[in-house]
């Protein structure tokens, strides 16, 4: 419900209520200092998201997943 009080059309999102959508603040403001420095970890969370049996124990860094609609 905070991530659609945020802005409405993320509501219109068919991937928000399978809990398929991520935001980049897993870490806060902390994605524009480190995220363009350590890039390996940036892509090591895409990589884990789009392709989750290359990495099955990554534990995102930079990105965060948006729960689902209960």
């Amino acid at each position: 419900a905070e991530f659609i009080a945020s802005d409405p059309i993320n509501g219109e999102f068919q991937a928000l209520p399978a809990g398929n959508m991520f935001h980049r603040f897993g870490r806060d403001e902390d994605y524009f200092r480190t995220a363009a420095i350590q890039v390996d970890e940036l892509l090591a969370d895409m990589v884990s998201i789009l392709h989750p049996d290359l990495l099955p124990d990554h534990e995102l860094i930079h990105l965060e997943r948006v729960p689902g609609e209960e």
